[in-house]
């Protein structure tokens, strides 16, 4: 199996072949992945972590020849230096590989504020950041990568899509009976998951952090999601998943 693995702050997976093509999910530094085929300047890809295939242009591949990675996923902004190409800073939720392979690859650690962080703090790494389909980063984020990282910071991985995730977990019938860590999850008119949040609480009321424009907080009852801007619900509730 020939492997390859992330060493850019992100890289955009595509759904084709092509510079035009949709970006439907990135791929975040210290990610492996299996590559598939090749075709003219692109590679199609398979990543190790939650099995997500698309194309990734063969100039953000490099060659993975580690046989086991060792390290951990950072729980705030990492900078790392290069020896040639200078400072990184990586995004919460990468890979940050342990400092002897770091070294094999060139890299060193610059600065590593990581402390550990409860639900409600990693929520909070990605507030405000804007709304990026088939983004995971701070800098632009959708609805289930936001939900895929925050688990992963928790120590708890599920799939990359809405439509997977959904098919975890135990389900719990009612808003009133979610706790804070459920994943609450939405659909559109013909009933297909189109969004997911992280359920919180705030005084006993129930919240929901999620992508959307924005990673926003907001109201949220057996309705769906109220939009306080627009004074007016801006998702359809479907159900509530327990994973934590």
């Amino acid at each position: 199996m020939r492997k390859g693995i992330i060493l850019e702050l992100a890289v955009p997976v595509r759904h084709e072949p092509s510079d035009k093509a949709e970006m439907v999910n990135q791929l975040l530094f210290g990610e492996e992945y299996e590559v598939l085929e090749k075709r003219e300047k692109w590679i199609r890809i398979k990543t190790i972590h939650d099995s997500y295939v698309g194309w990734i242009d063969i100039k953000q591949h490099s060659e993975d020849r580690i046989e086991s990675l060792e390290g951990a996923y950072c729980d705030a902004y990492v900078t790392l230096r290069h020896i040639q190409r200078g400072a990184l800073n990586v995004t919460p939720g990468s890979f940050l590989p342990s400092e002897e392979i770091l070294r094999e690859l060139n890299f060193e650690i610059v600065e590593n504020d990581q402390v550990p962080k409860d639900l409600r703090e990693s929520c909070m790494l990605f507030l405000n950041a804007p709304y990026l389909w088939g983004g995971r980063t701070p800098y632009g984020i959708d609805c289930s990568g936001l939900t895929q990282l925050v688990f992963r910071l928790l120590g708890v991985y599920i799939p990359r899509d809405a439509s997977e995730q959904v098919e975890l977990g135990e389900q719990i019938s009612f808003v009133e009976e979610s706790r804070e860590g459920d994943l609450a999850f939405f659909d559109n008119p013909e009933g297909r998951i189109t969004h997911v949040g992280i359920i919180l609480e705030e005084g006993g009321a129930k919240e929901i952090i999620h992508a959307s424009g924005r990673v926003r907080i907001d109201k949220l009852d057996h309705n769906g999601i109220y939009n306080e801007d627009t004074q007016s619900y801006s998702h359809k509730f479907r159900t509530i998943k327990r994973i934590l």
